[in-house]
C-alpha cells in the first residue's frame, strides 16, 4: 500500500482493521477524522465545479437576452425601403429615430477624426445590458450630420423598443399568435410574462443555446 497509495489511506485502512478501542469505538465519525483532509479537499472541488457550472450557465442566459433584444431592435429599425408604400406607415421618427440612433451609437462609433472606426465589444455588450434592464443613466445621441443631438436615459430608449415592437406585432402576422397577445397583454397591464414569444425560448432551435458568443464577450 506504501509503495503505490497515500500515507493517508494507509492510515484509514489500518484503523479499519484493526479498530482501536473496540468494534464500539469504530464509528463513521471517528473513521472520518483519517480522511478529513481529503474529503475537505473534494467538497473543495466540488463547489469549484458548481460554480463554473452557475459561470457558464449565466452567460448562455445573457446570450438569450441580448439576442433577443438584437432581433427586436433589428425587426424595429431601417424596416422598409424608402420610397415605398410601407415607408409611409412605417417612418422612422419618434421612438423608432431614437433606436436608430442608439445604434448609431453603440455600433458605428469612430475616433475623434472620424476616420478609424472603434470597435470595442465590452462596450457594446455593456450597452446593451443597460438597454435590456432599463437604467436611468442617460445616453447622448448624435445623428450621423451632426444636425440633431438628443440625451435620453436607457429606461426610454427600453420603453421605446417595447413600445415599437408590440406595433410591430400588433400590425403582424404574429398578432395572431396566442402567445404573442398574450404577452401583448401583459406589457400592456405591466405584468411580467415569463415566455413572451415561443420564438424568444426555443422555437427555433433556443436563441439560448447559441454557444458563448456574448456572454464571453462580457467575460
Amino acid at each position: 500500500v506504501n509503495a503505490h497509495y497515500n500515507p493517508d489511506l494507509k492510515q484509514f485502512i489500518v484503523f479499519l482493521i484493526t479498530q482501536p478501542g473496540g468494534p464500539t469505538q469504530a464509528t463513521i465519525f471517528a473513521a472520518s477524522a483519517h480522511i478529513t483532509g481529503r474529503l475537505l479537499e473534494l467538497a473543495d472541488h466540488t463547489y469549484q465545479q458548481i460554480d463554473t457550472c452557475y459561470t457558464e450557465l449565466s452567460k448562455e442566459l445573457h446570450n438569450g437576452r441580448l439576442f433577443r433584444l438584437l432581433a427586436k431592435l433589428n425587426m424595429i429599425v431601417e424596416r422598409p425601403q424608402p420610397g415605398t408604400p410601407a415607408a409611409d406607415s412605417w417612418s422612422e421618427t419618434g421612438d423608432r429615430y431614437l433606436l436608430k440612433l442608439f445604434l448609431d451609437y453603440v455600433f458605428h462609433q469612430v475616433e475623434e477624426d472620424a476616420r478609424q472606426p472603434i470597435v470595442d465589444l465590452g462596450s457594446v455588450v455593456q450597452c446593451l445590458n443597460k438597454l435590456d434592464v432599463g437604467v436611468s443613466e442617460k445616453v447622448l445621441l448624435m445623428s450621423p450630420d451632426e444636425n440633431t443631438i438628443l440625451v435620453v436615459s436607457y429606461a426610454d430608449l427600453k420603453a421605446c423598443c417595447e413600445r415599437s415592437f408590440m406595433e410591430l406585432l400588433s400590425s403582424g402576422n404574429y398578432s395572431n399568435n396566442q402567445l404573442n397577445r398574450q404577452y401583448m397583454q401583459q406589457q400592456m397591464s405591466g405584468s411580467p410574462f415569463q415566455q413572451p414569444m415561443d420564438w424568444a425560448g426555443g422555437g427555433m432551435g433556443g436563441f439560448g443555446s447559441m454557444g458563448g458568443g456574448m456572454g464571453n464577450l462580457g467575460a
